[in-house]
């Protein structure tokens, strides 16, 4: 069994004490060992409530594409979590590179986190399928949608 990606969102303080709850719990019991072996995987999200149109909201707020996360971040300092694989990081021309490793320093700085994905994993994989990039955002953008790519 495998662990791709998981979501944890609540409002408050709740996401962040469940997330340590499930760690805590993942080293007492050996049959959750996987949670501690992908406890990199996990992207942890603010919402306004518990209910499901809080998680409506955080769906609302995640976009992908180089432009779109460059754009919400840029003119918005939207980025709350930045998605990237390390593709680019390896195989791109100089430009991009420093390009993107300035997106990353900026949103480690605007209080953001960054998580970078190897190419190689399953993962990493699934996010190049989407550009390579992706975001979670602070606030929904709507208008991003309707950005020239």
């Amino acid at each position: 069994m495998y662990i791709y990606s998981a979501l944890i969102t609540g409002p408050g303080d709740i996401k962040d004490q469940f997330y340590r709850y499930l760690l805590l719990e993942a080293e007492r019991r050996l049959e959750l060992e996987l949670i501690i072996k992908n406890k990199s995987r996990f992207v942890l999200a603010q919402t306004s409530s518990g209910n499901k149109h809080a998680l409506e909201d955080v769906l609302a707020r995640a976009c992908c594409g180089p432009k779109h996360v460059e754009v919400g971040h840029e003119e918005y300092m939207a980025t709350q979590t930045l998605l990237i694989t390390d593709d680019p990081f390896r195989n791109a021309d100089i430009p991009t590179r420093r390009k993107l490793a300035h997106l990353v320093k900026s949103v480690k700085d605007s209080g953001g986190t960054a998580r970078i994905f190897s190419s190689m994993h399953v993962s990493g994989g699934q996010l190049a399928l989407y550009s390579g990039i992706a975001a979670v955002l602070r606030f929904p953008l709507p208008d991003l949608e309707h950005i020239e790519v």
